[in-house]
């Protein structure tokens, strides 16, 4: 009865450990690299000229996409959002700029006006800034 009893505080001794690490590794993000971050400020250049709404709503949308995958992210834009929501201080207008992303990429003749565009914008570049410090 003593050894079976020992046996399972070990066990759960060693669940315990291991679901602490766990924790730990999976709260810890990858830091970008300085070649990375200056790809990341040209990208964000490139958008600030596109003057096409929805070619820059796209590039915005996949520059996000990115910097998330770079901090160690994994699966669709959508689960990144998810998993990685506390990284964000603007996550529901993020929400937002990405929902507009896939109404110009799923609805026919789809069209974005010039503050859902900017809001969209400013949204995404306000995201991909703070994940850069």
């Amino acid at each position: 009865m003593n050894d079976l009893l020992l046996y399972f505080i070990g066990l759960i001794i060693i669940l315990l450990v291991g679901t602490i690490f766990l924790f730990i590794l999976k709260k810890r993000r990858k830091k970008l690299s300085s070649k990375i971050k200056e790809k990341i400020k040209q990208e964000l250049e490139k958008i600030d000229k596109e003057i096409d709404f929805q070619k820059a709503i796209f590039a915005a949308d996949k520059l996000l996409d990115f910097v998330l995958s770079a901090k160690g992210l994994t699966g669709s834009l959508g689960e990144k959002l998810k998993k990685g929501e506390k990284l964000f201080s603007n996550i529901n207008e993020v929400w937002e700029a990405h929902k507009i992303r896939n109404r110009i990429a799923h609805e026919l003749g789809a069209k974005i006006s010039e503050p859902e565009f900017t809001r969209a914008i400013r949204s995404f570049k306000k995201a991909i800034k703070e994940l850069l410090s």
